[in-house]
């Protein structure tokens, strides 16, 4: 979604839906195009029954695929996200996916309403385009509501909006899908000059890809969602949509140094930038080419009946995976809370002798001290049941490979969800490790097998764990934890400073863990 445009100051009461969205589903996969002619070049490389899968470790990368995908479209684009940011990298990708869809690309977009509730001008104004359908997962009654109107209403629907839709997807043509972790926003992609994400996607073609658009229908025509055409709060959706459009291709003008390393192919002194050409993408296409991995797979995602059903596919999924270990659990999850069970399975994994490995977020490189608060209570139960753990530092060497030219970050922090075993079997998706995910929000992931994918994966969580990117937790002598790195031994642990370690102190004391 691009820059917000707040429709009056005063809050509204979202209508009641007269009956549900008509019922829509994906097109086939298109024969034509661009994409259709790697997609086919891609199954003749690989075995009927596999996919490919393309690693998506820096942001840069990570963008321009879902950039280039939108560019090469010629059929759908089906687009499912927890968060789409109002800042310069949303902007731009909005942009394109409208240029796509004047083009007679039919889009369909699936947000979160997390962090809707003020942007409803947007929704009524990008549903209002002839090729655009928005809906909204769960949406909040009152928009454009005080923070206290938003806590009452929370307070007395808890059940109900505490359940979200944590899922990502980005389908393209029926052909080519993205999944992961990212969210679509400055952070995600290496824009963010206080603070970007080590995040990690996966882009794939084959049988996977249609899998996916499944799970995307499921939740397309789920009782949860709203039609984007309620949000227009009585305000024409015409001048919403003009307003809108004249708004992003502002920020996209304004913003051509933040953004340069994504207007490849345009003139930047023009006014409205070009979309880079056929030849550009086809350049990044023959890398992918190069550097695909395949192997069979499995998707798997919760239901998005947040009436009647709770998580539990992907939970399950998970649990299984991790007990087939032999050798070598190696798990990057940025919110991680384990309970006893878990712990249970990791003592009784590495009595057999396999190693199990846990990359976390320390506080000092975690965006959510609410969570830490839930997490750093088990530090010590995972340690002495046998685990490696690892937290990420906002310092890591690694952090200028997450951001983006022009920026150089200032804290580095994980975002990226994934497990290998035995260098065989990956997980990679929009869940974490944590109560959250395994019980309340909706999750999408995929589970797949192939020894290069599962190297490639494996090299990336151990490069994360070393001590000049991470501190290793252990107990010493006195049975204290004690936290090592590159540079030293702390026993404190790792903050950015007194403010955040008061402001976890504080929210340790709160009645809020049962929310994690």
């Amino acid at each position: 979604m691009p820059v917000v445009l707040l429709v009056g100051c005063v809050a509204s009461r979202l209508p009641q839906q007269e009956s549900p969205p008509v019922q829509g589903y994906a097109l086939p996969a298109a024969d034509n195009g661009f994409l259709d002619e790697y997609g086919d070049r891609l199954d003749a490389m690989i075995a009927e029954d596999e996919s490919a899968y393309w690693l998506l470790d820096r942001g840069d990368l990570a963008f321009n695929a879902r950039l280039a995908l939108t560019d090469l479209a010629v059929s759908t684009l089906d687009i499912q996200y927890f968060i789409w940011e109002a800042d310069e990298a949303g902007s731009l990708l909005a942009q394109r996916v409208i240029r796509a869809a004047d083009r007679g690309v039919r889009v369909r977009l699936l947000l979160d309403d997390i962090l809707l509730t003020n942007r409803d001008g947007e929704i009524a104004g990008l549903d209002h385009h002839p090729n655009i359908e928005v809906r909204v997962f769960n949406p909040w009654r009152w928009r454009n509501a005080s923070t206290f109107t938003k806590a009452l209403e929370f307070l007395v629907r808890v059940d109900q909006l505490n359940h979200r839709m944590h899922n990502k997807a980005y389908v393209a043509d029926n052909r080519f899908a993205i999944i992961g972790g990212r969210n679509i926003g400055n952070r995600y992609f290496g824009l963010n000059q206080e603070f970007v994400q080590n995040d990690l996607d996966v882009m794939m073609s084959g049988p996977l890809v249609l899998d996916i658009s499944m799970s995307f229908d499921d939740y397309w025509n789920s009782e949860s969602v709203y039609s984007g055409d309620y949000f227009s709060n009585g305000n024409d959706p015409k001048e919403l949509y003009d307003n809108l459009t004249l708004h992003i291709d502002g920020i996209v003008e304004e913003q051509s140094d933040l953004l340069q390393s994504f207007l490849v192919g345009a003139d930047v002194r023009l006014p409205i930038f070009r979309s880079p050409t056929i030849s550009r993408w086809q350049s990044q296409f023959e890398i992918f080419l190069e550097n695909i991995e395949s192997g069979t797979g499995e998707l798997y995602y919760d239901s998005p009946d947040i009436y009647n059903t709770r998580p539990i596919q992907l939970r399950q999924s998970l649990n299984k995976l991790m007990s087939s270990a032999q050798q070598e659990v190696l798990i990057s999850s940025p919110y991680f809370l384990p309970d006893q069970a878990f712990c249970d399975e990791i003592r009784w994994l590495t009595s057999q002798g396999v190693r199990v490995a846990v990359v976390t977020n320390s506080l000092a490189s975690n965006n959510n001290p609410i969570a830490h608060t839930g997490y750093k209570w088990w530090r010590r139960p995972l340690i002495e049941a046998g685990a490696e753990l690892y937290e990420l530092r906002m310092d890591a060497e690694l952090s200028d490979h997450y951001g983006t030219a022009p920026i150089v970050p200032n804290r580095l922090g994980l975002h990226s969800k994934a497990i290998v075993v035995d260098r065989r079997h990956v997980y990679i998706g929009s869940a974490n490790l944590d109560r959250r995910s395994f019980t309340v929000n909706t999750e999408l992931g995929v589970i797949a097998e192939g020894e290069g994918i599962a190297n490639r994966l494996s090299d990336l969580i151990s490069r994360d764990m070393l001590p000049e990117n991470s501190w290793r937790l252990t107990l010493n002598e006195n049975d204290a934890l004690v936290w090592t790195n590159s540079e030293g031994v702390a026993r404190l642990q790792p903050a950015k400073g007194l403010v955040q370690r008061g402001t976890e102190a504080i929210l340790d004391f709160l009645p809020l863990k049962r929310l994690l």
